[in-house]
């Protein structure tokens, strides 16, 4: 592991005990097997460092979420609720899979101070072979439920990141029963709204 993927995984581990804006460049650095001036040569600020540890699991997310979609019908609401389930678990499991990344990625976006429009371009290039199927997706849930996807997607992402907490804390069995129902309540409630 070279040194900024230690870097980066030490602020996600700092992340886990404390809020992200008490992270310490000097708690990070012992962590890494660094030092603070090393953390400020690559990453100039420690806003760039939080901004950049985000998108680290960001990128490794959208690349567990390989899927080809391209020659899928999306022609029926549930041909592409279908697709919609397959992509989602993926992420859903993603973070199952990866709970220590959990409590640093939903803080982070929900920090209006670091959440920046910047950041929020750089993950949109994370996703971006989703593109079309993210643009019909939000024209579908805008046409059919009424309902801004920007606030339908924050939703989304914020119940998933919650139920994967309760999973990872044992607050939740991990079931097919579970998942398919977490899906259903956070999907069909919007779209059914």
């Amino acid at each position: 592991m070279d040194t900024k993927t230690k870097i980066l995984e030490s602020v996600i581990k700092e992340s886990k005990n404390s809020s992200i804006s008490k992270i310490s460049t000097i708690g990070v650095s012992k962590a890494a097997g660094t030092s603070e001036s090393n953390i400020y040569k690559i990453f100039k600020t420690k806003e760039n460092l939080l901004a950049e540890t985000f998108l680290y699991i960001d990128s490794k997310a959208a690349k567990y979420l390989n899927i080809d979609y391209s020659e899928n019908d999306l022609s029926s609401h549930d041909k592409m609720t279908s697709l919609i389930y397959k992509i989602w678990r993926k992420y859903f499991d993603f973070f199952v899979k990866n709970t220590s990344y959990i409590n640093y990625y939903s803080q982070f976006v929900t920090d209006n101070k670091l959440y920046k429009d910047e950041i929020r371009r750089r993950r949109t290039e994370n996703y971006g072979k989703f593109h079309k199927l993210i643009e019909h997706v939000k024209n579908e849930i805008n046409n059919y439920s009424g309902i801004n996807f920007d606030f339908f997607f924050i939703v989304a992402q914020d119940t998933t990141l919650s139920i994967c907490r309760r999973i990872a804390a044992k607050d939740l069995e991990l079931s097919e029963e579970n998942v398919l129902y977490s899906f259903h309540l956070i999907f069909d409630s919007v779209l059914n709204y």
